[in-house]
């Protein structure tokens, strides 16, 4: 069991801009043998970290060789004990513990932890690997990537940055809960990230929920771009998602690689009895010409197919 106390080895991060595909990818890696991963139970109880050894329950043969808790999304996790399965969750009231509200928020573009919020998650993440038993730590948030944060926290971080379809995900962004509940209609969803004239060119395109979230969009890759040049070239891989759907067992083989993490049979067959589905052109297809055209003008460096 890996010990309280010492170095958090080359913790691996999944990010991307959410409806990117990433949960997707993430829980296909964590079915890896060597990973430590927070949970939906974390989510529901961060301030008691017990609740870490839940995803031990896949040591067993009986359950980790048949079943996985999966996220309910792309027509996955539908079934009954699906609801009380470890699921890999991004867990934002686990890192708003560790890191204060800004973590979910903000873009943290330009900050660094302090030294107190650098301690409370090298801890967090330490007993993560104990409950579990695990080598190496893997975690997956969407939004803005904040690498130059958790850089500063892990200077030996991976980063994959799952990227998807800009007209893609901005549509699907429009058309989900978490985009609609938080106010992103009307209102950036994350604060300290547009540009400072963002108001004025939001106003430009009418005032649109669309033009808003596509101006997040590009300001979450813009600031990748910045943000990526801070890590070395063994620091950060970037995945097509589209390419993932092409070919997955290929995808995940080479995302291992980039991880540093043994090769795994246990994730190559978990992918390959899935069917996993490309919905790009159902948002595509929904996309009027005159969105398309507004699309294009904010993102269209980001449209890919």
């Amino acid at each position: 069991m890996t010990p309280l106390t010492g170095q958090i080895q080359k913790p691996i991060f999944v990010i991307g801009t959410g409806r990117c595909g990433s949960t997707l990818i993430f829980e296909a890696m964590c079915v890896h043998d060597d990973l430590a991963w927070f949970s939906n139970y974390n989510k529901l109880f961060p301030r008691i970290d017990l609740v870490s050894v839940l995803p031990r329950i896949y040591n067993l043969p009986a359950i980790g060789k048949y079943i996985r808790g999966e996220k309910r999304q792309y027509g996955q996790g539908t079934s009954f004990i699906n609801k009380i399965l470890p699921i890999p969750f991004e867990c934002y009231t686990k890192w708003n513990l560790l890191c204060g509200r800004k973590f979910a928020s903000t873009f943290l573009a330009g900050i660094r932890a302090t030294k107190k919020e650098k301690k409370r998650v090298r801890k967090a993440l330490r007993r993560t690997l104990f409950w579990q038993g695990k080598k190496r730590f893997a975690a997956k948030y969407t939004g803005p990537t904040r690498i130059e944060f958790i850089k500063s926290i892990f200077p030996d971080a991976r980063f994959i940055h799952i990227k998807r379809d800009a007209r893609a995900v901005i549509y699907s962004w429009l058309n989900v809960d978490f985009w609609k509940k938080s106010g992103a209609f009307m209102k950036p969803k994350w604060t300290g990230g547009l540009d400072d004239n963002w108001e004025e060119e939001w106003r430009n395109y009418g005032s649109t929920p669309l033009a808003l979230a596509a101006m997040q969009y590009r300001s979450i890759m813009k600031i990748c771009e910045q943000e990526k040049n801070l890590l070395k070239d063994e620091q950060y891989m970037e995945i097509q998602f589209e390419d993932f759907l092409k070919a997955p067992a290929d995808t995940m083989t080479q995302l291992l690689s980039f991880a540093q993490l043994p090769a795994s049979s246990k994730i190559i067959k978990y992918v390959n009895n899935r069917n996993y589905i490309d919905t790009n052109d159902k948002y595509l297809s929904q996309i009027p010409p005159e969105h398309r055209k507004i699309l294009t003008k904010i993102a269209g460096q980001w449209c890919y197919v």
